[in-house]
């Protein structure tokens, strides 16, 4: 049974997955080149996430993904557990989109 009497933190994150859910909610990021995280899937790729997993409670991920320079793709071949992957790449950049959020990778042998 739902708590009735939820705490303050726990009554905003409810508001806040319902309000994105109902389209109330949006995300503009205008981050800078520095925004990016090295400590990503593979080590040739820099990753600046887009808020979505945070927006939709782990549903939706989105992240902009930059080639290293310097850096040589050397990645083995490998499968993902998910509902559903995006990716489109131009010039060294990536956007991926995937469901849910967080997700299995599997090495193919």
């Amino acid at each position: 049974m739902a708590d009735l009497f939820p705490t303050t933190d726990e009554a905003a994150k409810d508001k806040d997955i319902a309000d994105a859910a109902a389209g109330k909610r949006s995300i503009v990021n205008h981050l800078g080149p520095d925004s990016f995280e090295k400590d990503g899937l593979r080590p040739f790729f820099d990753y600046r996430p887009l808020g979505l997993r945070e927006l939709t409670d782990g549903k939706v991920g989105a992240q902009v993904i930059r080639a290293r320079p310097g850096q040589h793709a050397d990645a083995p071949r490998h499968s993902h557990t998910l509902e559903f992957q995006f990716i489109h790449v131009l010039k060294g950049w990536v956007l991926e989109i995937t469901l849910p959020a967080d997700f299995e990778t599997r090495e193919v042998k």
